[in-house]
């Protein structure tokens, strides 16, 4: 019996060490969860601060918005959706991830409306949280614990 318990608080101790490792997998395997949520903040207009987009589009960029329909009362750094689909996450480890851009514009728009635009504000990590650690953790936590 003794030596049930001592396996267990090993496998215990060890889950605190492995932890952090399982939440960065875990995230880095539902990379399209976090581009989703950060492409949807864009969408909004809102930066990773969950402040709006500044500075405002110009006059000649509404018009533009207008005649294709787009939203044009927020900034929503979205023309042909090249932006948003070049979103990528990057890191993962220990939990810890950022979110990038590899599309070509990507330095000129962090230049003009801030490092902001990238990486989630406080409501899409608590829904990264709810909709995936919360759901899916628990089930990796205890086959670690039993195997």
């Amino acid at each position: 019996m003794i030596e049930g318990i001592d396996h267990i608080i090993k496998r215990l101790e060890s889950l605190k060490q492995d932890l952090p490792e399982m939440v960065g997998e875990l995230i880095e395997e539902n990379a399209a969860m976090v581009e989703d949520l950060q492409t949807a903040q864009l969408e909004a207009g809102i930066d990773s601060e969950g402040e709006k987009i500044t500075p405002a589009y110009s006059v000649n960029t509404v018009a533009i918005k207008k005649a294709k329909g787009q939203p044009h009362d927020r900034v929503t750094l979205k023309d042909t959706g090249a932006f948003h689909r070049a979103m990528f996450l990057s890191g993962g480890q220990a939990g810890q991830f950022s979110v990038g851009n590899s599309d070509p514009k990507a330095a000129k728009l962090e230049d003009k409306y801030g490092p902001e635009i990238f990486g989630l504000t406080d409501g899409s990590k608590q829904e990264l949280i709810d909709g995936l650690l919360r759901a899916e953790l628990p089930e990796r936590v205890r086959h670690k614990l039993l195997n």
